[in-house]
């Protein structure tokens, strides 16, 4: 059996956007099981945290992946003593400190290899493509973002501009629920 960083990069796909690529939803929750994740994890981690994949499953299962990409998943234990998790992506860099999406500053990352944290920063991005509901809403990203869209296809010309059929991976889409007023 391969080792769950190989697993994990075997499952990316590759977005219509040239060179950016993505973890299906759906991939994730199927590789990152609290098995796979405690096969993952050192034996002292594991007597010295019992739980831990548990917690990493349940609340840090995008950074643990992220980790697992760039070779550094001893760091998960850091990070999650820290508070960081998976509500905290994506982070960004300002001077020593790094701030996550929620505004709170990690000091974790500072003890890294400069290399490292610029692996993580960049692989982060595979973890955030968005999921849709459906009802048409409009949704700001970020241009870093990947969008998991598999198929593009040309349609009509519009006065603004083409028009596109596009077919959205269906981890990351979800019909929008169906409202009953009385």
């Amino acid at each position: 059996m391969a080792d769950l960083s190989e697993t994990l990069e075997a499952a990316l796909v590759h977005s219509f956007e040239r060179g950016k690529l993505y973890l299906p939803r759906d991939a994730l929750n199927n590789i990152l099981t609290v098995p796979n994740v405690s096969k993952e994890l050192s034996l002292a981690t594991k007597i010295l945290s019992p739980g831990l994949a548990d917690r990493i499953v349940q609340h840090a299962s995008k950074t643990f992946a992220i980790l697992c990409l760039i070779d550094e998943s001893r760091r998960i234990k850091d990070l999650l003593e820290e508070g960081f998790i998976d509500d905290d992506l994506p982070i960004e860099r300002d001077n020593r400190v790094f701030i996550s999406a929620r505004g709170k500053g990690y000091l974790s990352f500072t003890s890294w290899r400069r290399s490292k944290v610029i692996k993580f920063l960049d692989t982060q991005w595979q973890m955030q493509a968005p999921t849709f509901d459906g009802t048409g809403g409009h949704v700001v990203l970020d241009r870093r973002c990947p969008l998991p869209i598999r198929d593009l296809k040309p349609g009509r010309s519009a006065y603004s501009g083409g028009v596109y059929h596009v077919s959205i991976d269906k981890a990351h889409f979800r019909t929008a629920s169906r409202v009953r007023i009385s």
